[in-house]
């Protein structure tokens, strides 16, 4: 993966957190609420893990 492709991953990733972050803050139904704690979580973790990758590939590439 390049790092052009690294960018665009970060940023999907980062609009998946967001929409997971917005899901949670307007979820009305308490049975879903772990849910969508759970899907938050693993939206956040996958953000940092491509933001992490992508800085190493930056860093490789200086």
């Amino acid at each position: 993966m390049d790092a052009n492709e690294y960018a665009a991953e970060v940023k999907r990733a980062y609009a998946i957190w967001q929409a997971a972050q917005n899901y949670f803050d307007n979820v009305a139904d308490p049975d879903l609420v772990d849910f969508a704690i759970y899907d938050m979580e693993a939206a956040r973790k996958r953000y940092v893990y491509m933001l992490k990758k992508a800085r190493e590939l930056h860093k490789e590439a200086l």
